[in-house]
């Protein structure tokens, strides 16, 4: 049995404990102070520590933490206590301003992002679950925007999968997350290999069609999912949509890079 252990004990750490232990994993829960999760210890069963207790207990970590707080807490938990385990990474690197004029506020420049300022700093091997997009821009830019789209094209359809198992347990919340990410992280690859794909003299053309193709899924999805799930119930729902995004998939694989003429 993997253990688990929560770097953080607000909503999403609390939400994704519960989660993880209602699928049979052996979960702590750190914190700053652990005896105020006495009452949350006492009605879900997870025992809390500290982040340095349960960083060297856990198998495999999850960081659940305010961005701001990302790098302290890890030091807390201690270098030792992570290295060689996969860390979960839910952080965004949102500051504690008001947002302004409905736009929050992020501290990290425009050429970096937090996994990657984590990454370097502790020399952590990440798994990472965020919306911060720039991480998905400089990974795309530095592995290649094939990888990054059938990876999670791949990770989309996975997570589909196991939101059926899930069903209305707190990890579907959790699922539900991860999947916007995964949906959302593909659009701006896209239109970047797109461009890079597209003879300069066609670039407007090229992203007509591909935005009115995405309208014309928009439009014909909802109406397929609904039918599937008249007809074979809700959860027959998301194996189709799993199913749809893999044979996606394979028109990508054999897709070669191409230069602009």
């Amino acid at each position: 049995m993997t253990k688990v252990g929560i770097l953080g004990s607000a909503v999403v750490g609390q939400t994704l404990a519960q989660g993880f232990k209602q699928h049979g994993y052996e979960v702590r829960i750190g914190s700053r102070t652990p005896a105020k999760l006495a009452s949350f210890t006492e009605s879900s069963g997870i025992p809390a520590g500290t982040f340095e207790a349960v960083g060297a207990w856990g198998e495999l970590l999850v960081l659940a933490v305010h961005g701001m707080a990302a790098q302290e807490v890890l030091t807390l938990a201690g270098a030792k206590n992570h290295r060689g385990k996969i860390v979960i990474d839910t952080t965004n690197p949102l500051t504690r301003d008001p947002p302004v004029d409905g736009v929050v506020k992020v501290f990290t420049g425009p050429n970096e992002s937090l996994l990657e300022r984590l990454q370097a700093e502790k020399d952590l091997t990440y798994l990472f679950i965020s919306h911060d997009l720039r991480a998905v821009r400089h990974l795309s830019d530095r592995v290649g925007r094939k990888q990054i789209l059938v990876g999670s094209m791949l990770a989309t359809a996975v997570v589909l999968a196991a939101m059926a198992f899930s069903g209305g347990s707190p990890l579907f919340i959790a699922l539900v997350a991860v999947l916007g990410f995964f949906l959302y992280a593909t659009r701006p690859v896209i239109q970047a290999w797109l461009l890079e794909a597209t003879p300069r003299n066609m670039a407007g053309s090229s992203i007509g069609v591909l935005f009115g193709a995405q309208a014309v899924g928009a439009a014909i999805g909802p109406l397929l999912g609904g039918l599937v799930a008249d007809r074979w119930g809700l959860l027959a729902t998301f194996y189709f949509l799993a199913a749809t995004i893999v044979i996606a998939n394979l028109f990508v694989v054999p897709v070669r890079k191409a230069l602009p003429a």
